[in-house]
């Protein structure tokens, strides 16, 4: 029922931004550091271009992610093997569902995170906690209103979409810091997880960050950059999710 919710929260959403102008585009750079490192591990541009949404990773492995916000619509593009692959929001639900279904007593931490919320007001910070998975997070209110509920909508899919790839968090907890962070009216500055490891022993805890900055004027750079990851949708060659990861039978399990 839940899942229901959150499929009509999101088409809504879509639909409403389906109704988005020019001037509302706006670009986020994003670096994400490793636990304890002081140089990013990996360098992202998001470009948000009407319905569209260009998600870019600039450091090796370059990678596109292409979020077609009216059909519900991710476009993935590997840039060194020339190969795109498709999957819906509502593929990607399905999946992080089975997923969540199957998961054990050991992992329901994670899948069904029991979070507890608090603000600190002397940081400006909102904090969501647990015993195994904590969100520390600073936000901004952005120039334009309407980015929040585009930059949620974005957001709240790529979790899902992440926790496709193997080794990745399930989305869930990332989905409520998503909601505090929307209900604010804000999106990301500042965002530092810390999981804590207990298949160990000692327990151990792995902090790692996300620094964001936003933008509200798309460069000649970002349009170009656009016009490319169009020329590569259609001269990349096409193949099934499980073949773009590496792993069998992803969707389909």
């Amino acid at each position: 029922m839940r899942a229901d919710r959150r499929v009509r929260w999101i088409s809504m959403v879509l639909m409403c931004a389906a109704s988005a102008v020019r001037a509302q585009d706006f670009r986020v750079e994003t670096d994400v550091f490793a636990p304890g490192a002081k140089e990013p591990a990996a360098e992202f541009l998001t470009i948000f271009y009407g319905n569209t949404i260009y998600d870019f990773r600039l450091s090796e492995p370059r990678e596109i992610t292409v979020f077609d916000m009216a059909r519900g619509r991710f476009i993935l593009l590997d840039v060194a093997r020339k190969m795109k692959t498709e999957i819906t929001t509502s593929e990607i639900d399905a999946f992080n569902q089975e997923l969540r279904r199957r998961a054990g007593d050991r992992d329901q931490a994670f899948f069904q995170p029991d979070l507890t919320y608090s603000f600190d007001e002397e940081e400006g910070r909102h904090d969501l906690t647990s015993d195994k998975l904590t969100y520390r997070a600073k936000g901004i209110r952005p120039k334009y209103a309407e980015a929040v509920d585009r930059y949620r909508v974005f957001a709240d899919a790529y979790a899902q979409i992440s926790a496709v790839r193997p080794g990745n968090l399930p989305p869930y907890g990332r989905l409520q810091l998503n909601k505090v962070l929307a209900e604010h009216g804000e999106i990301p500055e500042d965002i530092e997880r810390t999981v804590t490891v207990a298949n160990i022993f000692p327990p151990k805890k792995i902090t790692a960050r996300t620094h964001h900055l936003a933008n509200w004027i798309l460069s000649e750079q970002d349009q170009r950059r656009i016009r490319e990851a169009g020329d590569q949708i259609a001269e990349f060659n096409s193949v099934t999710i499980d073949q773009y990861l590496g792993v069998p039978a992803v969707a389909s399990k």
